[in-house]
Parts: C-alpha cells; sequence; structure tokens
C-alpha cells in the first residue's frame, strides 16, 4: 500500500501528459477548402466538424472595415461585398518570389488589400492563420484540449521551396510540424488502411501460377493508380499496396512516380461558368450597360454561383439559374446546359488525362499493369473528368471506393499519428518518391593553393542522391579529409518532368561548416602524438516532408599513441615426468627375475619385511619431494625475467561541428529566417489580441446595450401598479431616463470603442438604478417575509410545549430555558408589530424600516434557539421498584421440585417487569425523539 501511495502521483501525472500533449491533427491544406481531422487514444480517427456543422471550410480570410477578422464561410459572405477584403486563394502565394526574382532563393511575395489598411502579409503569415483556425476547430472538437502536433497534406507538385514554406507557417503559428505529406500519398495511406485492396481470388490464382511450385503468395503487391483533381490542379500518383492474402490488412504503401497538370482543376472550370454566366447577364440588360467583367462585386457573386452549378451539372444535364439583384436590382435568371459546359472547357478538359500518362511512363508500367484507379478530390465527380480518365486508361469503370473529400485528411492524421511518439497505430511503412536528384559542391583546402582559373577555390563535386534513388525519407553520410572550416553548395539536379518553377540545376543553399580547425588545433596543444588524422562526417536527410537537410556535421580526430608495458618472459621447462618415467623403466629391466620357493612360512615373512620396507621408502620420498618443491620455488622467483613491450594504438576523438547558412552573398537557404520567423509570431500575435479584444468589447457592448433597453423601458414605462412606480417619485424616474438616454448615445462615441469603457459605463448605471430596484425587491417581498415569520413563531410555540412538559415531568433541571424561550417568541412579535405599523407610516420612497435581511436574521435567531432546545439533556424516567414474589407451600414437593418451581415463577415475574418498564422506557424515547425531532423538522 505504501508503494502504491507513492506511484500515485506518478500515474496521475502520467495521465495529465497523456490527456495534454497526446493531441494531434491533420490538415487537408486544399486550394478551395481546409479539412481537419484528429487522432484521440480510445476514439481513433475522426473528421472535425466546424461551427456550422459542416465537413469542409472554405480556405479564405477577409477583414472587415473596422478590423475584424473573418474566417471561412463568414470570410466568403464578406467578399460578395467587399471583394477587396478578402483573401480567397492564400494557398496561391505561398512560396512565391518578389517581382523581377526567381525561386527558390529569392525574397517573398507578399500581399496587401486594396486600401492598404491590412498588411502586408506574405504566404506564410496567411496559412498560418488558416492553420490557427484548424486548430481552434480541433481543440473545439476535442472538448477545448490543446492540439499541438500536425501533419499538412499539399499537392506533389509542391517543390522544395513551396514546402518549406507550409513547415514555416506552422512554426509561425506556434504548431509542431510532424510531416508534409503529399495528398495522393495520404489518400493512399487511408486506401490501404480501408483494406480496399485486398487480395482477390484471381489476382491469389495469378500469383500463384507465377511461382514453379504452384505456392499459395503469403503477400500480394497491388499498383494502384490515385488520380486527384481538386480547385486548382489535378495530379497522379501510382502506388503499391503490398497486403497479407489471408487477412487482407496491408503492410506497406509504395510510392512508384508522381505527376501533374496545373492547367485543369475546378477553379479553372469554375471560370468557364462564369464567363457563360456573364455574357448571359450582360445580353439581358442589353448594350450601353456596364459590362459585367468590370464589376467587382457581381463577379464575386458569379464565382459563388459558378461553383454550385457545376456541381448540380455533375447530376444533371441542365439546370436553371437565379440570381436576385445582381447589380442596380436586376436579376440574372438564365438556363445553362451540361453540354453546352463542356464544350467551352473542351481544351481544359483534353488535359485530364495527361498527368496519368506521364505517371505511367515515369513508373514504367502500362495501363494494363494497373489493378485499379481511384480517383478523388472534389472535381472528380465531373462526368467529363471521368469519362476522360477511363478513356486515356482504356478501363470501363473506376475504382471510387474511398471519400473524395475526406481520404486525404484522413490518411494525413494517420501519418501524423504514426511520427508521434504518443501515438501506438497499426503497422503500416510508407516510402514517397523524391523527383530530382541532389548533389554537393564542396570546397577543398584553400591553403594548398588549389584555384581554378578564375581564382575561386577549387570544389569537389559529389552526388548524394542521383536520379531515381532519393526517398522520403532517405539518408546518406560523407566522409571528407578536412582540417579547416569549409563551405558547400547544395544543388537540386535537372527537373525530368519540366513543370518545376525552377526545372534546371538549382542552387539549393549554401552552407559553412565551422568548428573543424579549432577541433585539430584543440587536440594538437592536449596531445603528444605526432600524427593526428582529422576527418569530417556529413549526414544529408530528405524527410518524409521532402525536405533536404544536412543533419549532422561531426570532426573525427584519429590520434595514434604509443603504448608501452612491461611482460614476463617465458623460459622453457624440462619434462619431469617424462624423466622419471624412463628412469622406472629403465630400472625395472635390469632387476632379476624373483626366484619362487615352497615354502609358506617364508613367503609370508618375505611379503611383512617387503611392504615395511616399501612404507619406509614412501616417507623418505615424500619428504625429499617436499624440500625439492620450496627449493624450486624459491629458484623461480629468483630468476623470473621481464622486458618492455611497445605497440600503437589509435584513438578516435569526436566532435559535434556547426552548421549555418552563408549569408555573404544574401543566400540563406529557403527556411525561414530567426528574424523572420519572430516578425511574423508578433504579426500573429497582434492579429490574435485585437481579436480577443473585439470579442470581449462585443461582450461588454452587447451587455450594456442590453440594460440600457431593458432597464430603461421599465422605468420609462412603469404605471400605478408597477412597483418600481409605488417605491419611486416622479423626478427620480425622470433622472434615470435621461442618464439611461445619454448612456445609450454615448455607446457610439469614441469612448466606446475600449472595452474598459463600457464596463465602466455599465457599472456607474447600474449603482445609479440599485437604489430604486433594492426598494422595490424590499416593498415586493416584504409582506409575505413578515408572514412567513410569524407562522414559524407560532409553530415553534406549539411543538417547545410537548418537548417543555417532558422536562418537567422528569424534573430537569433545564426548565428555565424554555421560558426564556418563550420570552424570546414574545419579543420578537412585538418586533414585528412595531415594523409593520413603523413601515406604514413611512413613505415607499424612503429607505424601508425594516429590511428582509433583518426579517431573515430574526428567522435564523429563531432557528438557533430552537436547535439549542433541542439538544438540551433530558433526564431519563425513573425505575420503579420490583414486586415480591408470591410463594406456595406443598410438603408433597422434593426440594429439587420445589427450587425448580420457584425458580421458573421469579424468572416469568421478572420477564414481564422487565417488559413493562423497557416499554416504558422506549414509549419515552419514542416520545422524546418525537418532540425534538418534530420541531427540527417542521421549524
Amino acid at each position: 500500500m505504501a508503494a502504491l501511495r507513492h506511484l500515485l502521483p506518478l500515474l496521475l501525472l502520467s495521465l495529465l501528459l497523456h490527456v495534454c500533449f497526446c493531441n494531434l491533427m491533420g490538415v487537408d491544406l486544399g486550394l478551395g477548402y481546409i479539412k481537419v481531422a484528429v487522432a484521440r487514444p480510445g476514439k481513433g480517427l475522426e473528421l472535425v466538424t466546424n461551427e456550422q456543422a459542416k465537413r469542409k471550410t472554405p480556405a479564405a480570410v477577409g477583414f472587415t472595415e473596422e478590423g475584424e477578422r473573418l474566417f471561412g464561410d463568414a470570410a466568403v459572405a464578406y467578399a460578395a461585398k467587399a471583394p477587396a477584403r478578402a483573401i480567397l486563394d492564400g494557398r496561391a502565394l505561398i512560396g512565391e518570389c518578389v517581382e523581377g526574382e526567381h525561386p527558390p532563393l529569392c525574397a517573398r511575395k507578399t500581399l496587401s488589400l486594396a486600401d492598404g489598411t491590412v498588411g502586408p502579409f506574405s504566404g506564410e503569415e496567411i496559412i498560418a492563420m488558416l492553420l490557427g483556425m484548424a486548430r481552434r476547430q480541433a481543440s473545439a472538437f476535442l472538448g477545448g484540449a490543446v492540439v499541438k502536433d500536425v501533419a499538412i497534406t499539399v499537392p506533389p507538385w509542391y517543390d522544395d521551396r513551396q514546402r518549406q514554406a507550409v513547415a514555416d507557417a506552422a512554426r509561425v503559428i506556434g504548431l509542431n510540424c510532424l510531416g508534409i505529406v503529399n495528398a495522393n500519398t495520404a489518400a493512399a495511406i487511408k486506401y490501404a488502411l480501408d483494406g480496399k485492396a485486398k487480395p482477390t481470388e484471381d489476382a491469389i490464382a495469378a500469383e500463384k501460377a507465377k511461382d514453379k511450385k504452384k505456392r499459395t503468395p503469403k503477400t500480394i503487391t497491388q499498383r494502384v493508380m490515385f488520380y486527384d483533381i481538386g480547385a486548382g490542379s489535378a495530379s497522379a500518383s501510382i502506388a503499391e499496396v503490398t497486403s497479407d492474402v489471408k487477412t487482407g490488412v496491408a503492410s506497406s504503401v509504395k510510392m512508384l512516380a508522381h505527376a501533374w497538370e496545373k492547367g485543369v482543376g475546378g477553379r479553372l472550370l469554375d471560370a468557364v461558368v462564369v464567363d457563360r454566366l456573364a455574357d448571359a447577364f450582360d445580353t439581358q440588360r442589353g448594350n450601353g450597360a456596364t459590362p459585367s467583367r468590370t464589376l467587382p462585386r457581381v463577379m464575386m457573386r458569379l464565382r459563388k454561383e459558378a461553383q454550385r452549378v457545376r456541381e448540380v451539372l455533375s447530376a444533371n444535364t441542365n439546370t436553371m439559374v437565379s440570381v436576385a439583384s445582381l447589380h442596380d436590382d436586376v436579376d440574372l435568371r438564365t438556363t445553362l446546359k451540361r453540354a453546352d459546359f463542356e464544350s467551352d472547357a473542351e481544351s481544359m478538359l483534353n488535359l485530364v488525362g495527361g498527368p496519368a500518362k506521364t505517371a505511367l511512363s515515369e513508373a514504367k508500367m502500362k495501363p494494363e499493369d494497373l489493378d485499379a484507379i481511384v480517383p478523388f478530390g472534389g472535381t472528380s465527380r465531373t462526368p467529363r473528368v471521368q469519362d476522360e480518365l477511363m478513356k486515356v486508361l482504356n478501363v470501363k469503370a473506376l475504382n471510387k471506393s474511398i471519400n473524395t473529400d475526406e481520404a486525404a485528411v484522413m490518411g494525413s492524421v494517420f501519418f501524423a499519428a504514426s511520427m508521434s511518439s504518443t501515438f501506438r497505430v497499426r503497422k503500416l511503412d510508407f516510402e514517397d518518391v523524391y523527383s530530382r536528384s541532389i548533389s554537393a559542391e564542396i570546397e577543398k583546402d584553400s591553403s594548398s593553393g588549389l584555384f581554378s582559373g578564375k581564382g575561386k577555390p577549387v570544389v569537389q563535386k559529389v552526388a548524394i542522391f542521383p536520379d531515381g534513388s532519393a526517398k522520403m525519407p532517405a539518408k546518406k553520410t560523407l566522409s571528407l579529409n578536412r582540417d579547416k572550416d569549409f563551405g558547400l553548395s547544395v544543388y537540386l539536379g535537372i527537373d525530368s518532368l519540366g513543370k518545376s518553377r525552377f526545372p534546371e540545376r538549382t542552387l539549393y543553399s549554401k552552407i559553412k561548416v565551422t568548428g573543424v580547425a579549432d577541433v585539430l588545433k584543440k587536440l594538437k596543444d592536449q596531445s603528444k602524438a605526432k600524427t593526428l588524422t582529422p576527418r569530417v562526417a556529413l549526414t544529408f536527410h530528405v524527410d518524409r516532408s521532402g525536405l533536404v537537410r544536412i543533419g549532422t556535421a561531426e570532426s573525427s580526430v584519429d590520434e595514434t599513441i604509443i603504448v608501452e608495458r612491461e611482460v614476463e618472459i617465458k623460459e622453457e621447462k624440462p619434462d619431469k615426468a617424462k624423466g622419471d618415467k624412463g628412469k622406472a623403466s629403465k630400472d625395472t629391466s635390469s632387476s632379476p627375475s624373483a626366484e619362487v620357493k615352497d615354502v609358506t612360512a617364508e613367503n609370508d615373512k618375505a611379503e611383512t619385511e617387503k611392504k615395511e620396507n616399501t612404507d619406509e621408502e614412501s616417507d623418505k620420498d615424500a619428504s625429499k619431494d617436499n624440500e625439492e618443491s620450496k627449493t624450486n620455488s624459491k629458484d623461480t622467483k629468483k630468476k623470473k625475467k621481464t622486458k618492455i613491450e611497445k605497440s600503437s594504438q589509435t584513438i578516435v576523438h569526436r566532435h559535434t561541428l556547426t552548421i549555418e547558412y552563408d549569408s555573404s552573398e544574401g543566400i540563406m537557404g529557403m527556411q525561414m529566417s530567426g528574424a523572420d520567423l519572430k516578425a511574423a509570431q508578433k504579426t500573429l500575435k497582434d492579429l490574435e489580441a485585437a481579436d480577443l479584444e473585439r470579442v470581449e468589447r462585443a461582450d461588454a457592448l452587447n451587455s450594456l446595450e442590453g440594460f440600457i433597453l431593458e432597464i430603461g423601458s421599465k422605468v420609462r414605462n412603469a404605471d400605478e401598479d408597477d412597483d418600481l412606480y409605488k417605491v419611486s417619485t416622479e423626478a427620480e424616474r425622470q433622472k434615470l431616463v435621461e442618464v439611461f438616454n445619454e448612456g445609450e448615445d454615448w455607446m457610439y462615441t469614441d469612448e466606446a470603442k475600449h472595452t474598459a469603457n463600457l464596463r465602466k459605463k455599465h457599472f456607474e448605471l447600474q449603482k445609479l438604478f440599485e437604489p430604486m430596484q433594492q426598494r422595490a425587491k424590499e416593498f415586493a417581498g416584504r409582506p409575505n417575509a413578515f408572514k412567513k415569520l410569524e407562522e414559524g413563531i407560532a409553530m415553534a410555540l406549539e411543538k417547545v410545549v410537548e418537548l417543555r412538559d417532558l422536562h418537567v415531568e422528569r424534573g430537569s433541571k433545564h426548565v428555565g430555558e424554555f421560558e426564556k424561550f418563550t420570552n424570546f417568541c414574545e419579543t420578537a412579535k412585538g418586533w414585528i408589530s412595531e415594523g409593520i405599523d413603523a413601515q406604514k407610516n413611512k413613505p415607499l420612497t424612503d429607505d424601508p424600516v425594516v429590511t428582509l435581511k433583518d426579517i431573515m436574521g430574526k428567522g435564523l435567531e429563531l432557528r438557533k434557539q430552537i436547535e439549542r432546545l433541542v439538544k438540551l439533556e433530558i433526564p431519563p424516567a425513573p425505575k420503579p421498584s420490583p414486586t415480591p414474589a408470591v410463594k406456595e407451600e406443598s410438603s408433597e414437593k422434593t426440594d429439587e421440585s420445589a427450587n425448580l418451581t420457584s425458580s421458573e415463577g421469579s424468572s416469568g415475574e421478572d420477564d414481564t417487569i422487565e417488559k413493562v418498564f423497557s416499554g416504558g422506557d422506549a414509549e419515552a424515547a419514542k416520545a422524546d425523539t418525537a418532540s425534538s425531532g418534530g420541531i427540527k423538522d417542521e421549524l
């Protein structure tokens, strides 16, 4: 038990840490919408709904003229009124460069509102706002729990700069980014988790036929294409999903290839519908009207309607479009057919099959090698998109087994859970592909005089990850012979697809490795070794987010030293056992043969003499051996010889080196610098503080406004039947109404913009109304309070009589206490009568003579007096003397029988008496209990 008591705090602490820190979320960062999912122990993976109970939220941020931030549907609705004050495609800004510069190493592009009142914001800051919205949704879904970890999905075509920008956005908002995962990879993970790749009987038979021994395989690998077409682009990826034959449970997901097309997507298809609707509206209004495309509010409303129309046309061949008061109180009314929409978007829809063909080519596969084609993404519901995909891949049907909107986000949250140390998830290995090669140019020792013709140091070119060898994740270590600090440049190879924003060989970052010379100098000063061999090990990583990192830089210096030690010189010893054996053999061969005699006595005598001689010789030999052993031991110690041996030993000294970006040429790498990160975090914190201030001000303003309207209306409209009217004068009411009117006007002044001023004004008005409110409350409650007190006194006097009689009957010493209680009750009655009479002569507009608090106090005093009486000790009832037993004379009975009869008769009488008295005591006890308990209960 003692051990458990010591362990209990630790268990509680571990439980607290489990509750507080193990919540994480996955975010599907789409161009049009954001989806959020969470993982928590015991609940598994869950999709999060927003405040409107919707499963996806528009990726939009809006800023009102008052500076309030709006998110999601509220921002989209506000954009219809003020298009210039909303950012509907913040993801498009991520990783972009300022005008005139080229990625990846360039200044970040920023965005400000048209009027310049808000901003400028970088893409990282806008994405950080959206991630903050996602975190609030997840926290609310989890009951207010803190969410710290996140995994974010991005399109496969996101380059290193864009992926780094997303990771930086998470850092800005205070989230720990566990990984940036491709949306197609996340969908493949969800597909595998749901068991959609369970081997069929035909697949098992086909694999069995390939085996010469016709054995049933343990696992089967299926090749699946995941085709994502969302708001901004279309992408195709091919994955190998390996599953167990018996259970169908997937064990691994390996991505083979990615391809994409940015020229097709939901937004671009919406633009086709917008153009047709704008033309229809211009035709409807006639010539001379302002073109719709020059009216931002009209175009914003048409974009919103176009999205709805395109979704309707996915299920219908035509639809009626009606937008009320689109411009100048003119309604838009037209009909749109699916055939017309597809005709207008023909050139765009022809691009749908491109990513599928390219992905097959990159994976060195043919369409018939695919086991399934799985479409997802909102735009994949468009019939023409599905038709184009089936046409290119020559299939009759697509595998629509996953939710098009939720597959990626559910896969991302599993990705996050598998990366977290606080979760235990199902074993599923997944590996992604990195499309570009990675190399480095490392400076050689500049002191050696090795310079190129242009005066620059000679560099050593190293291929870190050649084409096709880089995976996500991947790791490689380079070992270099360096004795001084050096720099290196990391390059991305040529984009084989040619669709990157920087397809040529591109400088990724310039880095300096420092501390090499310092480590070597320190060891030389401390060591006496003649040779020190320095090496530097650089570990390169391609992490699961697709970001290239130098994980560690370590200096290892081999120090060779000479070690001396004293060793014993061993001498060869003669083989004593061998010499004795030879001697004994020689003696035995030279002895004559024994002579045999027939006389028995002589034989016995000879045997006895022989035995005695043998024992005597044995004793002499043992003594001699001991003396020889001691002598030899002394000689050995005296003759022991040693020598000095020398040997070389290598000691490896390891030290961690410093890695820093080289800013000599303005190159800091693609990661946000410390100064930029702090500035962005401050911007977000200021916005959040302003949001909190606006919420608190809104609450204070609503509370003040509600108080003024409610109380002002009561005072203003009070009539003769109202208590407020009876306890106040006309002048008092008029003054209060004027003050409330002034307070209502004050709410629209500059002073009311501050929350503290609103709360102060509310307090002042409450203090002014409080006296009138208190008098009305006293007037309404006083009569009933007096009545309840009188009833309580009467009941107490009635019940106390029974208790007093019991004390008198038993001769209690507490009888006088009951007289005091009676006097108290009479005094209380007089106090009530005086109070009622005094209040009748007192104007209601004055403060009351007797308050509800006074009456309550008198009632509490009455209760205490009753409780004191009930606790008084009641003396026990006196026991009567026992009645003597009657004896019967009988000379015929023996002494034994007489004694027996007498004993039985005495016992019977005593039992009767005890029953009577015990019964009496019981009744008295019941009466005592009834008297005291009844008084307490009723009063």
